[in-house]
């Protein structure tokens, strides 16, 4: 039953990413969003008042903090099918982004060298992670059966017999580095890669072929993401050396995106992914924004 070659899980991860709040209500509600969030009602809010649980809340009225929450919960609302696509919009503008205890951002000027490439560089000092058990597989490992987040319905087990309300979760807090690269000079460079794509293209349908996976041409992630891919990843294998984390405790996610598929995205989150305690960015973040090293791994990616 326990064997880890029978079964491998297919997980969902997110960042928790705080919607921007207008006023200072706003901001209370989304802080408290935690406590909030099952209020149907103007009533319940009446509730958690007598019993002395509305905290620095409890200076507005009833009504006026269901209004809020109704507002927040609206805002809350899936409207995009990317979950990515809120956290770009956050970390790109982060002057814009509300800052909590699980959600803090800083943004610094980028290296002087790479600026031409670089125009955003973002210091994630709180980050919270959650991810949670929606399927899983038998026999091969997700990664054996796709390399994007969608798999193949028929290759999914559910993890229970009726479909749950609500399914297994972790969260880690941590610190993370948001790089965001200049859109022109992406699209530049993409002009300049054809001979590079069409052996990447070759070997993607290949490798889709091999394990029946349908339609053999789909998913291609395009040479923007094995562009921001092969950075962060270089930049990861530094981050171990420099600063002293080890390999498996970051991770990263990438934010690909061209223009003819909407708002486009060109950036990467490299943050510390494990539930233990180790060194801060600040004592190695000096050396990145001067380009003592960084241009050694960018160079390579960007001729």
């Amino acid at each position: 039953m326990g064997a880890s070659n029978s079964w491998f899980p297919v997980t969902q991860t997110v960042l928790h990413v705080p919607l921007p709040a207008a006023d200072r209500l706003g901001q209370s509600v989304e802080d408290r969003w935690e406590d909030l969030s099952p209020v149907k009602e103007a009533s319940d809010i009446a509730f958690m008042r007598r019993r002395g649980e509305l905290g620095n809340l409890a200076g507005y009225g009833d009504e006026e903090l269901w209004q809020a929450s109704e507002r927040r919960r609206q805002g809350a609302e899936p409207g995009d099918d990317d979950v990515k696509a809120p956290e770009w919009r956050v970390l790109a503008n982060p002057t814009q982004a509300p800052n909590g205890p699980d959600f803090q951002l800083t943004e610094v000027e980028p290296p002087k060298s790479w600026s031409s490439w670089i125009t955003r560089v973002v210091l994630a000092e709180r980050l919270r992670e959650v991810t949670a058990l929606t399927h899983f597989t038998r026999i091969s490992s997700p990664r054996d059966l796709a390399q994007s987040e969608t798999l193949p319905p028929r290759r999914l087990a559910p993890i229970s017999r009726t479909p749950p309300k609500r399914v297994p979760a972790c969260e880690v807090r941590g610190e993370g580095l948001f790089l965001q690269l200049d859109e022109d000079r992406i699209r530049a460079w993409e002009r300049t890669v054809g001979e590079s794509e069409s052996a990447f293209w070759s070997a993607h349908t290949a490798w889709r072929r091999q394990r029946s996976i349908e339609p053999m041409d789909g998913n291609f992630p395009g040479m923007r993401f094995v562009l921001l891919h092969s950075l962060a990843h270089a930049l990861m294998r530094q981050l171990s050396i420099e600063c002293g984390y080890t390999a498996a405790s970051l991770r990263e996610r990438i934010y690909s995106r061209g223009a003819d598929e909407g708002d486009p995205m060109a950036g990467i989150l490299i943050y510390t992914a494990a539930p233990d305690s180790e060194e801060r960015w600040e004592g190695w973040f000096g050396r990145v924004t001067r380009g003592s090293w960084i241009g050694t791994f960018i160079r390579p990616w960007l001729r």
